[in-house]
C-alpha cells in the first residue's frame, strides 16, 4: 500500500487521507481510528496526517471522538449544527484566548476532567481576582454539552460563595435547599442549587467562603449523590451534579484536606501580564471589539495604547484592563461621537506610571484598525503581528537550540509551523487576506512554488507544503533580526533541503518587494521532512535547448522519489563562459566534497572542467552523453549511497565518454588526516568547520590515503592545502605546514594553531573552538566518543598495556603523548570489535628486526584485551601503533 501511495499524495493528499479513511472505517469494526493507526497504514508522517485530518474536520468530512487518544470517522451523514451555532466538531475552547498557548495545559486538564468515564471529575479553578475564572468555567460546561457528556438541554448554575460569607445557614439554604419551617423566615420550601443543577454543572466562586460544616456536607453529597435540605430529617433527596470550583486563594490552605481529595483536578489561570504578549495583545484587542460592537463604532487604537496596555501589571487583572478599555472608549465617544471611526491615543488613557519596561523587539509601532461590524476571530487578531511574534520565537528557539547542542531537531519546528499554519490561517481560510486579487496572486505563487517542489525537485508533499507557505506570503513585515543566522544554520544542517529552498528565492526575487529571508527559512524547514539529506554526492545535468535539461531533471527527480538533480538548461547560443558562471554559482552553494558528478550532452562542454575545478572540494565525475536511463541509473544509485568510487567505475558500462577528474584540492583547504581514524578526522572537520570563513573549507582524508600521496611526492594534489592537521609527524621533506593535533595543550602549539588558522578565525572564534578541542581530546572525551565499550573498564586496560610500553622501551611519556595513545588504542579495540575485516598494512612492515620485536611484545600486551574482547589485533593496526610509539621513542 506504501509504494503507490507516494505519488497519490502528491496529487490529493488531503482527499486521499479522507478517502482512505472512508474505505478503512468499512472493512474494520472498530468506532474510530488514531491519528497513529492511519498514519502507518498510509506511510505518512504522523504531524503531516494530523494536518490533513483537522482540514478534513473543518470541512466536516471528518468527525473526530475526543478521548485519549483522539479518535477519527469519515462522516458519512450531514453533521447538524448546534444550537449556539457551533459545528458538533467545533471545540468551545478556541473561543479561549491562550488555549493552545499558555493556558493549554490547563485546558487540556478540564477536557480530560470533562470526559473521563463514567461521569466526569470535579474541577478547581484557581488564580487572583479577574483571571477569567468564571469565564473559563462556563466553557467547560458548553465544553461537556458539546461532547454529549450532559444533555444539550443540562442546567449550569453559578454561586459566589462570598455573597453568603457573613451568613453560613443562608448560604446552606442557597445549596442545600430548606423545608417550610426550617429556620426563622422559611415560610415555605425552597429547592436548592443541588437539586436544580441535577444532571448539570453547579459553579460555585470563591468556594473557599464556605465553612468547614459546608463543606463536609458537600463533600458527603459528592461521595453518595445524596443530601438532606435543611430541617429535613427523614428522607434524602438524590441528585446529579457535576462540580467546578474556583478559588482566589491556596487550597491547601483554606479548604479542608477531605475536601480537596473530593476534587481530583486543580488547574491554575496565569495573570494578565504573566502571559506571552501576544495573548495580552489579543485580549486588548477584543475587549476594544467588545466596546466597538457596544457602541457600534470603529476603533483606530494608536500603537503606544496597546504598548502600555500590554505591559502594565493591572491588579485586578483582565477585569481592570477591561474597565480601562471602558473608560477609555467612554472618553473618546464623548469627544467625536458624530465620527465613524473612534481614535483612542493617550489622552484617553487614565493610567499612570507604565509600570513593566516595553522591550523593543515586541513593542508596537502601527494603529490596530477594528470594524465593529466584524465578528472576533479569536487566533486571527491582529494575526499579522502574532504571527510574526511567533515566528520570532520559533527562531530564537532554533538558533538557542544550535548554539547549546550544536545540532537541531528540524521535525519540532516542521510541526510547529504546521500549528501556526492551521490556527491562523486553515481555520479562518478568509482571514488575512488584504486586497481582493491578494487571493489570486497567492493562488499563483503556490502553483509555482509547487512545480519547483513535487515536478523539478520530484518531492512528495509538495501540494501541502507549497500551501503553507503560500499562507505566510500573505503576511508583510516578516523581517526579524536572526534569519540571517537561521539562514547559516539551515545551510550547514540542511544544505539539500536549503538549496532547494533558494530557488524559490530566485523564482520570486524579481517579481516581489518584500525581504524573502524568513519565507526563505520557513520552506527549508518545511523541506525538511521529504529531503533526503543522506544524499552526499551532488549531480548536475547540462543540456543545451530551452528545458532539455530541467525536463530530464523532472523526470528523474521523480521516478527517484526525492531531489537527486540539478539542472541548467542552455539555449544553442549559450557560450561555454556564460555556462560555466551558472554551474559556477550552484556549486558555491552546495557541498561537493564527496563528490560532483556532471552530465552533460555535447563533448565541448568537457571544458568546463577547467573552468569549475578550482570551485570544487572534491572528485569530479563528467558523462558526455546524456539520457533519462543513464540519469536515472545514476540518481538511483546516489540514493542507495554508493560511493563516488563506485559510480565512476560503473560509468564505463554506458559505453559512453566519461572522465574522472581527481583531487580534493581545487580551493583553500585545510586537511584533516588522523590516524585513529576517519571518524576522528570528521569530528575534528565538524568542530573546526563551525567556526571558519567562508573563503576556507576543511577537508578528511584517510591515513593511509595521506601517506601514499606524500609518498608519489604529488605536491601539486596540495597546491590549495594550507596547512594539515594530523595526529602524528610526517616526514620532513613534506613542505606544507603540520600541525600535530595533540600540540595544542602546550602553549606554544596553541600559538602555532592561531598563526596557522588566525586569515579565517578571529581571536574570539578561535578560543571557543580550541575549548570545545581541547575537550574533544581530554580523556572525558575518549569516554564520550565509545558507542558500547566501558570507558573506565577499557580506559584502565589501555593504561595497563601503556606502562608495558614505557617499561620494555624506557621510555617517560608526556601528557599528549599518553592522550593521543590513550585515544588511539581505546578506538582501535572498538573499531575491530564493529569491523573483524582485516586490513592492510602500511608497506611491508614486519621485515625488520625492529618492527618484529615490536610486534612480537606487542601480541602479548594485547593478549588479555584480545581474549576478553575476542577480537585480534591486526596488522594494519599493529603498523600504526609502531608508528605512533617510533614517533615518541
Amino acid at each position: 500500500m506504501r509504494e503507490g501511495m507516494g505519488k497519490e499524495m502528491k496529487k490529493t493528499a488531503k482527499d486521499q487521507v479522507g478517502h482512505f479513511l472512508e474505505n478503512y472505517q468499512k472493512s474494520q469494526s472498530k468506532v474510530g481510528f488514531t491519528t497513529q493507526e492511519i498514519s502507518d497504514e498510509m506511510g505518512l508522517s504522523r504531524s503531516v496526517t494530523s494536518l490533513y485530518l483537522n482540514q478534513l474536520l473543518q470541512e466536516k468530512r471528518v468527525e473526530k471522538q475526543a478521548g485519549k487518544p483522539v479518535l477519527w470517522r469519515a462522516i458519512t451523514e450531514p453533521v447538524l449544527p448546534l444550537e449556539d451555532g457551533l459545528s458538533a466538531q467545533d471545540d468551545i475552547f478556541e473561543h479561549f484566548i491562550g488555549a493552545s498557548g499558555s493556558q493549554k495545559e490547563a485546558v487540556e486538564k478540564c477536557k480530560s476532567a470533562v470526559l473521563y468515564p463514567p461521569k466526569g471529575l470535579n474541577i478547581l479553578i484557581t488564580g487572583n481576582s479577574g483571571v477569567g475564572k468564571s469565564y473559563f468555567a462556563s466553557l467547560i460546561h458548553e465544553f461537556a454539552r458539546q461532547q454529549q457528556v450532559i444533555a444539550s438541554n443540562a442546567p449550569y448554575y453559578v454561586l459566589n460563595c462570598a455573597d453568603y460569607a457573613n451568613n453560613p445557614e443562608l448560604l446552606s439554604s442557597a445549596l442545600f435547599g430548606h423545608v417550610e419551617g426550617a429556620f426563622t423566615g422559611a415560610n415555605h420550601r425552597k429547592i436548592g442549587l443541588l437539586k436544580e443543577a441535577d444532571g448539570g454543572y453547579l459553579f460555585l466562586d470563591e468556594v473557599h467562603r464556605l465553612s468547614s460544616e459546608n463543606q463536609e456536607k458537600l463533600f458527603t453529597f459528592m461521595d453518595t449523590g445524596k443530601f438532606r435540605p435543611l430541617g429535613e430529617n427523614v428522607e434524602d433527596t438524590r441528585s446529579d451534579v457535576h462540580f467546578i470550583f474556583a478559588t482566589t486563594e491556596d487550597p491547601k490552605k483554606v479548604l479542608l484536606e477531605t475536601f480537596n481529595r473530593r476534587v481530583p483536578v486543580t488547574v491554575h489561570l496565569s495573570n494578565f501580564e504573566e502571559r506571552p504578549f501576544y495573548e495580552r495583545l489579543q485580549l486588548v484587542e477584543f475587549l476594544f471589539l467588545e466596546e466597538a460592537h457596544r457602541i457600534q463604532r470603529n476603533l483606530k487604537i494608536e500603537p503606544e495604547v496597546l504598548n502600555i496596555l500590554c505591559f502594565h501589571v493591572f491588579p485586578g487583572n483582565i477585569g481592570k484592563l477591561r474597565n480601562n478599555i471602558q473608560v477609555s472608549c467612554a472618553k473618546a465617544f464623548k469627544r467625536t461621537s458624530q465620527s465613524d471611526t473612534l481614535k483612542i491615543g493617550l489622552q484617553e488613557l487614565e493610567i499612570g506610571r507604565i509600570t513593566r519596561h516595553i522591550p523593543s523587539d515586541k513593542s508596537l509601532n502601527k494603529p490596530i484598525f477594528l470594524d465593529f461590524k466584524k465578528k472576533y476571530q479569536v487566533e486571527n487578531a491582529n494575526a499579522s503581528f502574532v504571527v510574526q511574534t511567533e515566528l520570532h520565537r520559533l527562531w530564537q528557539q532554533i538558533v538557542d537550540e544550535y548554539i547549546k547542542y550544536k545540532k537541531i531537531d528540524f521535525s519540532r519546528y516542521v510541526a510547529r509551523l504546521q500549528d501556526i499554519d492551521y490556527r491562523y490561517f486553515v481555520r479562518n481560510n478568509e482571514a488575512l487576506y488584504g486586497k481582493k486579487n491578494q487571493k489570486i496572486l497567492e493562488e499563483i505563487q503556490v502553483e509555482e512554488i509547487r512545480k519547483i517542489i513535487g515536478e523539478r525537485f520530484g518531492l512528495p508533499n509538495s501540494q501541502q507544503i507549497s500551501a503553507i507557505l503560500g499562507h505566510f506570503l500573505r503576511l508583510n513585515d516578516l523581517e526579524d533580526r536572526l534569519l540571517l543566522n537561521v539562514r547559516q544554520i539551515l545551510f550547514k544542517e540542511k544544505s539539500r533541503s536549503y538549496h532547494i529552498a533558494t530557488y524559490f528565492e530566485k523564482s520570486l526575487s524579481g517579481k516581489m518587494t518584500k525581504n524573502l529571508d524568513s519565507y526563505i527559512c520557513i520552506l527549508a524547514i518545511l523541506l525538511t521532512e521529504v529531503v533526503d539529506e543522506s544524499i552526499e554526492l551532488h549531480g548536475l545535468i547540462l543540456a543545451h535547448g530551452k528545458a532539455t535539461a530541467t525536463s530530464i531533471q523532472e523526470v528523474v527527480n521523480q521516478l527517484c522519489g526525492n531531489y537527486v538533480f540539478d539542472a541548467i538548461d542552455m539555449p544553442i547560443e549559450t557560450t561555454v563562459q556564460e555556462i560555466s558562471e551558472e554551474a559556477i554559482k550552484l556549486i558555491k552553494e552546495t557541498d561537493t566534497s564527496k563528490g560532483f558528478i556532471l552530465l552533460v550532452d555535447m563533448g565541448s562542454l568537457n571544458q568546463l572542467y577547467t573552468t569549475i575545478n578550482k570551485y570544487l572540494d572534491g572528485d569530479l565525475l563528467v558523462i558526455n552523453n546524456l539520457t533519462t536511463a543513464i540519469g536515472l541509473d545514476i540518481g538511483l544509485k546516489m540514493m542507495s549511497h554508493a560511493s563516488f568510487k563506485e559510480i565512476s567505475q560503473s560509468a564505463t558500462d554506458y559505453e559512453i565518454s566519461a572522465r574522472y577528474y581527481e583531487g580534493f584540492a581545487q580551493s583553500q583547504n585545510i586537511l584533516i588526516s588522523c590516524m585513529s581514524g576517519l571518524g576522528i578526522s570528521e569530528r575534528i572537520q565538524e568542530i573546526i568547520n563551525r567556526y571558519l570563513g567562508q573563503d576556507i573549507t576543511s577537508l578528511t582524508l584517510d591515513y593511509a590515503t595521506l601517506k601514499e600521496l606524500i609518498a608519489e611526492n604529488d605536491e601539486h594534489y596540495f597546491k590549495e592545502t594550507q596547512f594539515i592537521i594530523t595526529t602524528t609527524n610526517l616526514p620532513k621533506e613534506f613542505t606544507i605546514p603540520l600541525l600535530n593535533i595533540y600540540d595544542i595543550w602546550d602553549k606554544e602549539g596553541a600559538k602555532r594553531f592561531y598563526q596557522l588558522i588566525k586569515r579565517w578565525v578571529n581571536q574570539e572564534a578561535y578560543e571557543k573552538m580550541m575549548q570545545e578541542l581541547l575537550h574533544f581530546f581530554s580523556l572525558e572525551g575518549v569516554g564520550e566518543r565509545l558507542q558500547f565499550l566501558n570507558p573506565t573498564v577499557v580506559l584502565e586496560q589501555v593504561e595497563t598495556i601503556l606502562a608495558k610500553y614505557e617499561n620494555h622501551y624506557h621510555l617517560d611519556l608526556d601528557g599528549k603523548v599518553k592522550l593521543n595513545l590513550y585515544m588511539h588504542i581505546a578506538l582501535l579495540v572498538e573499531r575491530l570489535i564493529l569491523d573483524r575485516e582485516e586490513a592492510d598494512a602500511i608497506g611491508d612492515f614486519g621485515e625488520s628486526s625492529e618492527e618484529q620485536e615490536f610486534l612480537t611484545i606487542s601480541r602479548k600486551f594485547f593478549h588479555q584485551i584480545e581474549s576478553m574482547y575476542q577480537v585480534k589485533v591486526n596488522q594494519y593496526e599493529m603498523s600504526l601503533l609502531y608508528e605512533l610509539f617510533k614517533a615518541v621513542s
